[in-house]
């Protein structure tokens, strides 16, 4: 009978596959971050904050998992809206004052008419000298699930790429 040596290379094999994964995984969702932000609306504050400069990636190597999202409330702001024009129509009803960079969990007086919020928010800004702005919500801009959806096809090229050969 023949000398069959056998040599393991699993290990490598395995190091060879994660390198390229974790390699895929970074270049994967900093793609859809810029997506993001690129979709995200150009020259929007929320506070100090661009609307463009609330996104954020992430990549947990162990876990082999990537993430994208917002440490900001206003990240929920910009992907599915507020007030009457939220995205599944379950936001605040009515009008309101909005002071530039309070803290949105105290909530606020609520106002009948578009007309009196505004006369609220003058008063606000010509005697308190705050930045107030009358509003009733603002529009949906669902940046994140529009990287998602047009990602999708480079992110499959970026890891056929990282990961050819190894089938």
């Amino acid at each position: 009978m023949a000398d069959v040596k056998f040599e393991d290379y699993s290990i490598e094999v395995e190091e060879a596959m994660n390198e390229a994964l974790i390699a895929g995984l970074y270049e994967a969702i900093g793609e859809v971050e810029a997506r993001t932000k690129r979709n995200s609306r150009q020259g929007h504050k929320y506070g100090e904050i661009q609307a463009t400069g609330l996104w954020k990636n992430q990549v947990d190597e162990g876990e082999k998992k990537a993430t994208v999202g917002s440490p900001y409330e206003a990240g929920y702001w910009e992907e599915f809206g507020t007030g009457e024009l939220a995205l599944h129509g379950d936001g605040r009803k009515g009008w309101w004052v909005y002071v530039e960079g309070q803290d949105s969990g105290k909530g606020g007086k609520s106002y009948s008419s578009k007309e009196e919020a505004e006369e609220a928010a003058l008063f606000l800004r010509k005697v308190k000298k705050l930045n107030a702005y009358a509003t009733n919500g603002i529009a949906p801009n669902e940046p994140l699930r529009r990287a998602f959806v047009s990602a999708k096809p480079i992110v499959q090229a970026i890891f056929e790429e990282h990961l050819k050969g190894m089938g």
